[in-house]
């Protein structure tokens, strides 16, 4: 699903923006839709669609960060999905969270 349509839809139960991500409170988002019926994390842009600059250059490292927090450790075919995406303000990232047939954790928090 496109950035302009994920606006358009706004934060929910299955939607989450993160206009600057850090590893921890990424972590936390992910376990979260892992944990129920999955979702979409935006990054790097907030509801309103103002981007946060150069945050896309750094999802990646964030990304790594944040799932080496939870455990047990995501299996290959059950690990979040992330692109870039080019908007008018600049670049953002999605990040799809598939559920897990498995219960994850942050520092024990489900």
């Amino acid at each position: 699903m496109s950035v302009k349509m994920l606006l358009a839809r706004g934060p929910g139960p299955v939607l989450a923006f993160m206009p600057e991500p850090d590893a921890d409170a990424l972590a936390e988002q992910i376990v979260a839709f892992a944990n129920s019926i999955g979702g979409t994390i935006v990054l790097g842009m907030n509801a309103n669609g103002e981007v946060t600059p150069n945050t896309a250059d750094f999802i990646e490292p964030i990304l790594a960060n944040a799932l080496r927090k939870c455990e047990p450790p995501f299996r290959g075919v059950d690990l979040p999905e992330w692109r870039i995406e080019e908007t008018p303000r600049g670049p953002v990232a999605t990040l799809l969270v598939k559920p897990t047939p498995y219960q994850t954790s942050v520092d024990g928090r489900y």
